[in-house]
């Protein structure tokens, strides 16, 4: 079975169970050979025992179609820290904090981030010159323009 088709066949088993618990979400899946990694994040965050239940669906599946053969190594996780946005919903659920955005053109804008939907982000710049008062620019980024985002800590 092809990559694309395996990731999909994945994704579903994930859909099956997270449209039991809606406040967790898949946010992205890596299959390098036979190991297979899977983040998952929720809108409270999750846990290690969350992680396992994940996991304990996806290894019955795999094992029941024999997807990845029988010697293969599964980890579920979330997404981490330090981890770049992958989907709406992260930037969602960061409303408020501060963030670091670079943009395809190489400019990086670090902020609040006040607002995200579908199609852009906005972003809150506090920009500090010596002498000067403080001058708070707000950026609009189309989605299509970012090449990363992550957290700032």
């Amino acid at each position: 079975m092809e990559a694309g088709n395996i990731k999909e066949k994945i994704t579903g088993w994930l859909n099956e169970k997270l449209a039991a618990e809606p406040e967790y979400f898949f946010v992205d899946l890596k299959l390098q050979g036979r190991k297979l990694t899977v983040f998952i994040d929720g809108d409270n965050g999750i846990n290690v025992g969350k992680c396992a239940e994940f996991s304990r669906h996806l290894e019955k599946n795999l094992d029941a179609e024999k997807l990845l053969g029988e010697n293969y190594i599964l980890e579920v996780s979330s997404p981490g820290m330090d981890s770049p946005f992958k989907i709406i919903r992260q930037y969602q659920r960061k409303i408020g904090r501060e963030v670091s955005v670079v943009k395809f053109d190489g400019m990086r804008v670090d902020g609040i981030l006040k607002e995200a939907n579908d199609e852009k982000i906005e972003v809150e710049q506090t920009i500090r010159e010596k002498g000067i008062p403080d001058k708070i620019v707000t950026h609009k980024i189309t989605l299509t323009e970012i090449k990363t985002t992550k957290l700032n800590f």
